[in-house]
């Protein structure tokens, strides 16, 4: 599985961050790609809560084409009306969690729920708290 850095170095290739604006945008603007970035992987800290286990709900609904336009309309909204977050369109917020979707698929043996509810792949095994802050 690509680790949460990894997944936020793809999201900024995914987009440049503007030259022009104030450093304090940029920085809003990165730490805004980074989290649609790794957004998906958001099922963990839901199984995490829920089991007691990492594993429990990842690659499920959350790493699917549903849940990319769906999110990335929510987080459109949010990051251009309650955060003042410019450049960062609907289709490229939904490119964001898509890269991280597909880094998923192609980078590692495990299968994810791309057309979901039609298919679902759950990962298999056992990922508690420890061994995910190690991850990080």
């Amino acid at each position: 599985m690509p680790l949460p850095l990894g997944h936020t170095a793809i999201g900024l290739i995914t987009y440049e961050t503007g030259v022009g604006d104030s450093a304090f945008r940029r920085w809003k603007r990165f730490l805004f790609i980074a989290i649609l970035a790794n957004l998906p992987d958001i099922d963990v800290i839901i199984g995490l809560v829920l089991k007691w286990n990492g594993n429990a709900f990842h690659r499920g609904p959350t790493h699917s084409l549903l849940f990319a336009f769906t999110a990335g309309f929510v987080a459109y909204y949010v990051g251009r009306r309650w955060l003042g977050i410019q450049g960062i369109s609907y289709r490229l917020a939904v490119m964001l969690i898509l890269s991280h979707v597909f880094a998923d698929a192609f980078l590692t043996e495990s299968s994810v729920s791309f057309f979901w509810p039609f298919e679902v792949h759950w990962s298999q095994g056992h990922a508690g708290w420890t061994d995910i802050v190690h991850s990080l």
